[in-house]
């Protein structure tokens, strides 16, 4: 609405000076009788304006090819005449010929995106992350939130306790794992372990993102569509911990199974990565849905130095399951093998 007034205002302003209208033989009758004081020939509007001898004021306009037969009758006559060599309103032309078509084809994308990912008064969110950055004084979620999965928290212990005095590990020469994989069931803390490796990071200054795969994909493929997905993969690979949740919850198709192997190839082996699933890790190449070579690029790049380690039991949400034991089962996967060791409780 606001491109609308500003057009019609300059519209308005580019107009030559109003006259009384009379036509075109008219006034070369009025000019032939001597009845036309002056004459104000407008070369852009194709119009002529200025006094009659009565004192009135007309205007008139004529076609282009008739200009110069104008010119010769009016000079024939005697008229004084004055040529203003204007143009049509150039700034007008260009809002008409350039900004609208743009505005035009920039709304139409706008629409398009929005559809394509749901719709239903998203018009202006296809760009926004669903991430959820932690910061320091964000709550809360810690390793005792997570009840009867004590095994889980002692063998997550070595990564706690690197996120917590860093400085004790890098003295020993010990670098931080690289990953850490977490499987199994619904409900069975997954999440809630992420989100305590992740609180524990920010505590020691490390940038954390949450967000769940299909969030992250869909953030990827809203900023190729804008232009800046270079930008945005440039960012997300420099964050100190990323966190993906429900990792194989949707099929990957192209181009969100491309994205994804780009960032966990562009974050391998220098910075960490977090990733739950509801599948067993020898399932989550199901999660690509057709390219089972980027399924084996990808999921060997998380799973190297990495813990993987399969939650198992009855769903935490569940009101009619008794609260789990003291010490839970828990399976952990030797970081240097893809066999599976069970660990008994301490």
């Amino acid at each position: 609405m606001g491109t609308l007034v500003f057009l019609l205002v300059i519209s308005f302003m580019g107009r030559g000076p109003e006259g009384n209208q009379i036509g075109l033989t008219q006034f070369e009758t009025e000019v032939e009788r001597g009845r036309v004081a002056d004459a104000v020939i407008h070369d852009g509007e194709q119009s002529v304006t200025g006094e009659l001898t009565d004192g009135s004021t007309y205007r008139t306009t004529y076609p282009t090819e008739y200009a110069d037969d104008l010119a010769a009758l009016l000079k024939a006559a005697g008229v004084p005449t004055e040529v203003d060599p204007q143009k049509p309103n150039a700034l007008l032309g260009t809002l008409i010929t350039v900004i609208l078509p743009v505005l035009l084809i920039g709304g139409i994308l706008l629409f398009v995106l929005s559809r394509s990912q749901g719709g239903g008064g998203r018009v202006m969110q296809f760009g926004r992350s669903k991430h959820k950055t932690v910061a320091k004084d964000q709550p809360k979620t810690t390793f005792a939130d997570v009840a009867g999965v004590d095994e889980a928290i002692e063998e997550l212990e070595e990564v706690k306790e690197y996120l917590q005095n860093p400085a004790k590990f890098q003295a020993m020469g010990a670098k931080i794992p690289r990953g850490v994989l977490l499987f199994g069931p619904p409900g069975t803390g997954k999440s809630h372990l992420a989100q305590a490796l992740g609180h524990c990071a920010v505590r020691q200054g490390v940038d954390v993102v949450f967000t769940s795969c299909a969030a992250l994909t869909q953030s990827l493929n809203a900023a190729r569509a804008t232009g800046v997905y270079d930008r945005k993969l440039a960012t997300l690979s420099r964050v100190g911990l990323l966190i993906i949740d429900d990792f194989g919850l949707k099929p990957l198709r192209a181009p969100a199974d491309e994205d994804l192997h780009d960032l966990i190839a562009e974050r391998y082996e220098r910075v960490a990565t977090i990733a739950t699933s509801n599948l067993d890790f020898d399932e989550w190449d199901q999660a690509f849905a057709t390219n089972q070579l980027l399924a084996s690029a990808t999921l060997d790049r998380l799973r190297h130095n990495a813990y993987c380690l399969e939650l198992d039991g009855p769903s935490y949400r569940d009101p009619k399951v008794p609260p789990a034991p003291k010490k839970g089962p828990a399976k952990v996967l030797d970081k240097s093998t893809t066999k599976g060791a069970d660990h008994a409780a301490k």
